[in-house]
């Protein structure tokens, strides 16, 4: 899985770049497309995808991030409610309406606010335990990332 699991922190500048990086490597390791989106659904950072895709990759991919109608429609049915209430990883069902298969979502959080969501299609729901656990070991190092470029953009 290259460096993903022994950076120990992330570079005093973070890029794009890096934040692909950590993306990419971590979909190969798991053998799973994945999206990372801010806290307000813009796409930051995504995957290659091999298998069938859903209306709602294609969208979000399309769009650089989802709609207001799959926004609304996840923040209706309490996803975001739930997955922020999730220490760990959160299993969302599919939305066949939307076109939405299922999904794990992970909240990336800053000690004061969620700054980002990364998203696994799990079709199937069959993520093994040992994709769950780098998961949620990559999360720090998206946090790091996350919340610099948050500092960066409210610095202006």
């Amino acid at each position: 899985m290259g460096d993903l699991e022994d950076r120990g922190g992330a570079s005093p500048n973070p890029t794009p770049v890096e934040t692909q990086t950590i993306v990419d490597e971590l979909a190969q390791a798991i053998g799973r497309p994945i999206t990372l989106e801010d806290a307000g659904g813009r796409l930051l950072a995504y995957s290659v995808h091999e298998q069938p895709v859903d209306h709602v990759r294609v969208e979000t991919l399309l769009r650089r991030g989802a709609s207001s109608v799959t926004l609304d429609a996840l923040r209706a049915r309490g996803v975001y409610q739930f997955v922020d209430s999730c220490d760990g990883l959160a299993r969302v069902p599919p939305i066949p309406e939307l076109g939405f298969s299922s999904r794990v979502c992970l909240a990336i959080r800053s000690p004061a606010r969620v700054l980002g969501y990364l998203w696994v299609v799990d079709p199937d729901s069959t993520l093994p335990k040992s994709a769950e656990e780098l998961l949620l070991r990559a999360r720090g190092q998206l946090a790091v990332e996350l919340a610099r470029r948050d500092s960066a953009i409210r610095a202006g």
